[in-house]
């Protein structure tokens, strides 16, 4: 709602995702007829695709949960990694963060 990313990836990414507007001046003569102009064509903001695999992050995220529970903790935080090939499988915080 406020076209600004807030926080985590959105807020990193925030200039690559937002793109830019265009720039248009508009005129209106005597005769209120309208002229406009297009000074800058917009650019559309880049895509950003996360590869995180759905299962192993439902899965961190309930075990996390369940964690937290067990310990009657107030936050927590769980990530999982390959090592092979240096991929981020989970990250995982309860949304009550």
């Amino acid at each position: 709602m406020e076209d600004v990313g807030q926080s985590g990836i959105e807020h990193a990414f925030d200039d690559e995702l937002r793109g830019r507007a265009e720039r248009m001046f508009i005129s209106v003569d005597a005769r209120r007829q309208w002229f406009s102009d297009v000074e800058k064509q917009p650019e559309p903001g880049e895509n950003l695709v996360l590869t995180i695999d759905k299962n192993i992050q439902y899965i961190a995220e309930k075990e996390l949960d369940q964690a937290i529970h067990d310990t009657q903790g107030d936050c927590g935080h769980g990530d999982r990694g390959e090592s092979a090939h240096r991929e981020i499988l989970a990250l995982a915080k309860p949304a009550d963060i």
